[in-house]
């Protein structure tokens, strides 16, 4: 753990982290006040003030105190239950127990994911055990729904401290992936053109898939606010008949300036494929990333890429893609966000009929649900206008494409540290030319440390 990092963590459970209370629930009086023992202490007189109480006990790391303050006078009304939970999690935590600290706010959040002040300080547990993928979900989280600017700044130390610690970061998955339509064949068995009509060989074709994938990167710190990132990935996919077996290996090398959560990126991109087993098509180019928080609820990033692409045997598709994306992120809440998509495309290479300006547009909704449920549904409606008219057509192409992802993650079905993740994906093409007229249903189960 970095030097410093500790002293972080403390002053965030001490001072912002209680603040994030806000999402707790609200503090309620004592009915019977006028009741109560003249010898008991003026801190245990109502539930908000044995809160407050209970709160520095922690803060100060009397530990001892607490415990014993908390068997005296427990907690009592609506949110006993859950104050009394949180309050022995945090000392499990201070006590050398973090793992034990952390299944118990783990299934405080799976019923309640509300609770900022639970998710507060299971970002900061994790954060000491060193769990730096789970932790930097929940900061960013709490980042994205939090307009406390002390908090923010916790927050955004926390993930800066990350990054630091671990300029190396390493991943994979291994999903089953069942389609109905693995090859994206047409669902058309005929072609007309011109006179003539054609069976087509590309039809629709189910199979149960397996894919898989490693990838990696390492940023050098040039400055406090400089970093050079050298990243990689190698994806593969397998389904019935190797001719559909496809490989992609990708990389880049990016110049990167940082202050706080805004940054701004200037990369050199790469990429190949193998399709079949053997050499497909190839790419590399520049790319642009920024971003930007808008407000403490709202985060854009805008990324612009010129692609140069060559084809290892279809020559006549070699030229270059020009990319625009902008994805916006707007924080509800801790447990929900809201995803705005747009994007833009020009495509040209040597045939006319294959030119085309492209662009989509998009919504997706996180959310985490009682029940241990997490969920996330995105949609994008693209459309691609190409240049001329298809040969032996008598209208340029013209392609609609509806793709929509739904996933379901199961928070509290958790082991060493992963969660399962089922994912449901339907893609379906709309083409005046049927070769591209297609629709494919698919089902991804992996497991996940986003949780």
């Amino acid at each position: 753990m970095l030097r410093g990092a500790t002293a972080v963590i403390a002053i965030a459970v001490a001072g912002p982290f209680a603040a994030a209370a806000t999402q707790h629930p609200p503090l309620p009086k004592s009915s019977n006040a006028s009741q109560v023992d003249p010898e008991t202490p003026a801190w245990a007189q109502d539930e908000g003030r044995k809160l407050h109480f209970f709160s520095s006990l922690i803060a100060a790391l009397e530990l001892d105190r607490l415990e014993e303050a908390m068997a005296q006078y427990p907690f009592t009304g609506k949110f006993a239950e859950q104050r009394t939970r949180f309050f022995k999690a945090a000392i499990l935590r201070r006590r050398g127990q973090p793992e034990e600290a952390v299944r118990i706010y783990r299934d405080m959040l799976a019923k309640q994911p509300e609770l900022g002040r639970v998710r507060a300080e299971l970002a900061a547990t994790l954060y000491e055990m060193e769990d730096d993928d789970a932790a930097k979900h929940h900061l960013n989280r709490l980042l994205s729904a939090n307009a406390n600017d002390a908090n923010r700044k916790v927050f955004q130390n926390l993930l800066d401290h990350i990054d630091e610690r671990r300029p190396w970061q390493f991943g994979g998955y291994l999903t089953l992936a069942p389609s109905t339509n693995f090859k994206k064949g047409s669902r058309h068995k005929t072609i007309a053109l011109g006179p003539f009509t054609l069976d087509i060989d590309n039809k629709e074709e189910s199979g149960l898939g397996l894919k898989g994938g490693l990838y990696g990167s390492y940023n050098y710190k040039v400055t406090e606010d400089l970093s050079i990132i050298a990243a990689g990935a190698v994806a593969h996919s397998e389904y019935p008949g190797s001719d559909f077996d496809d490989t992609q290996l990708s990389g880049n090398l990016e110049v990167r300036r940082t202050n706080g959560p805004d940054s701004v990126g200037v990369a050199i991109t790469s990429f190949r494929r193998w399709l079949g087993g053997e050499g497909h098509s190839h790419a590399v180019g520049p790319r642009l990333t920024v971003k930007k928080q808008l407000t403490p609820r709202v985060a854009v990033r805008t990324t612009l890429d010129y692609m140069e692409k060559r084809y290892d045997d279809a020559k006549y598709l070699n030229g270059r893609d020009f990319n625009a994306s902008v994805r916006a992120t707007v924080g509800i809440a801790p447990q929900e966000a809201l995803f705005l998509l747009y994007g833009a495309t020009r495509s040209v290479s040597k045939l006319d009929h294959n030119k085309y300006w492209g662009g989509y547009g998009g919504l997706g909704h996180y959310r985490e649900w009682p029940w241990g449920i997490t969920t996330y549904n995105e949609a994008r409606l693209h459309q691609y206008y190409y240049d001329s008219t298809y040969p032996n057509k008598t209208a340029p192409r013209r392609d609609t494409r509806l793709a929509f992802v739904s996933s379901v993650t199961k928070r509290d079905w958790n082991f060493k540290g992963f969660a399962p993740r089922l994912e449901y994906t339907l893609t379906h093409g709309i083409s005046n030319v049927e070769f591209y007229d297609f629709t494919e249903h698919g089902v991804n189960l992996t497991v996940t440390r986003d949780f």
